[in-house]
Order: C-alpha cells, then sequence, then structure tokens
C-alpha cells in the first residue's frame, strides 16, 4: 500500500470512524461511573420530540412505518440512478444490497441476543421509562437503521452528479425514523444507537472497498468517486 494513501479521504474516514468509538466507549463508562439513568435520557429525548408540532406528519405516521409503503419511493431511487448511472449501476447496486443484508443480518443477530440475554432491556412503556419484556422484543429498529446506514454509504461512495438520489435518500431515513418514534415503536435513545451503529458499519464498508488492493482488484478505485 503507498504512503500517500494515507493522506487521503479514506485514511481520515479510519480516523474519524476510530474517534467516534472512542468517543461512545468514554460515554458508556462516564454513564457506569456516574451511574445515570437511561430510562431518564429517553424521558428527555421523547419529551423533546413530543413538543415538537408534527401535525401534518402524524397522519401519514402509521403509514410510513410500514415497508410496503416504500416499494414505489424505492423503485423511483432505483430508476433514477440507473438513469444517472448506466456503467456501473450493477457495480454498485450489488454493493448497497450486499451492505444491507448484513447490516440486516447483524442488527437482527444483536437483537436476539439481546432479547435471550436481556429479556429486561426489551419492551417499553407508555411513558417510555419503564420498558416491560413481551413476546418479540426489538431492541433495534432494524429498517430505519439499515435506511440510514445506506444513506451515509452513499455519500461517501457516490459522485455530486447523484445528489438528487442522496436528496431521496434523506427524505426515507428521516421520515421512517421520525415515524417510528411518534408511533411509539421503539425508544430515541435506542434509534440514536442503532443509527450510530449503521454508520460505523457505512464507513467500515467504504474503507474496505478504498483499501482493496490496487493490483488484485484494479477495478474498485476507478468506481470510487474522487
Amino acid at each position: 500500500m503507498k504512503l500517500t494513501k494515507y493522506n487521503s479521504r479514506t485514511f481520515q474516514i479510519v480516523c474519524w470512524s476510530t474517534s467516534v468509538a472512542m468517543v461512545c466507549f468514554l460515554i458508556a463508562v462516564c454513564l457506569t461511573v456516574f451511574h445515570v439513568n437511561l430510562s431518564q435520557i429517553n424521558g428527555w429525548l421523547e419529551s423533546y420530540v413530543q413538543r415538537i408540532k408534527w401535525l401534518p406528519f402524524m397522519d401519514l405516521a402509521p403509514h410510513l412505518v410500514n415497508a410496503p409503503f416504500w416499494i414505489p419511493y424505492w423503485c423511483a431511487i432505483i430508476l433514477l440512478f440507473l438513469y444517472k448511472e448506466r456503467v456501473r449501476f450493477m457495480f454498485w447496486l450489488n454493493r448497497f444490497s450486499m451492505f444491507g443484508l448484513l447490516l440486516t443480518a447483524i442488527l437482527f443477530v444483536l437483537n436476539q441476543a439481546i432479547r435471550w440475554l436481556w429479556p429486561e432491556l426489551c419492551g417499553r412503556s407508555d411513558n417510555f421509562l419503564h420498558p416491560q419484556p413481551y413476546e418479540g422484543c426489538s431492541l433495534f429498529f432494524v429498517s430505519g437503521a439499515v435506511v440510514a446506514g445506506i444513506c451515509l454509504l452513499a455519500f461517501l461512495c457516490l459522485r455530486k452528479r447523484h445528489w438528487m438520489v442522496k436528496v431521496m435518500l434523506i427524505i426515507c431515513g428521516l421520515s421512517l425514523n421520525l415515524a417510528a418514534l411518534l408511533q411509539a415503536k421503539i425508544f430515541p435513545l435506542q434509534l440514536l444507537v442503532a443509527i450510530g451503529i449503521a454508520a460505523i458499519a457505512a464507513s467500515i464498508a467504504y474503507v474496505r472497498v478504498a483499501l482493496a488492493n490496487e493490483e488484485r482488484f484494479p477495478e474498485l478505485y476507478k468506481y470510487l468517486k474522487p
């Protein structure tokens, strides 16, 4: 690997990812040392969300949390991306699809592990403060986190001419996660943790492609945005 690659944007992403991981670790240590009540943090976040007037959005929220509602929207995104990227369409479609499947599997495994090891963390109550175990609990909002991860990966990898695709992904990610909060599908803190996991996964995926061996995979580099 050439030394000049360490001055690139890829190396900066590696540094930022490491820094974010260390900050998350320090926050977890501080929460443990000072005995901060996580349910209290959830209460603060929820009260802040509820103070904002989302009246026009509330009517759409029950539909936005359903995956079939987004099928035409995602078809439009794929067709727009195909129009903008005819030559490298399958290259990126394969990688985004694989990233989405792997991230979904990771979050699903984490949900199942927490369900069996710490069932008291599952569930929720009406006031967001006293979660109760229930059948088929889900600690993370998987679909919202996966969309957020794909959105970040698109910002890291795609070119400037794909700005419309990025905007459409942002709209989908924000609408899906906000609707889940307003419909009381997930705790706010759990949503932030899931999006953080997705952000780290997107950074790792980008670094994995960008740091691939140039001699073994020369086709990868010409597909990365300058």
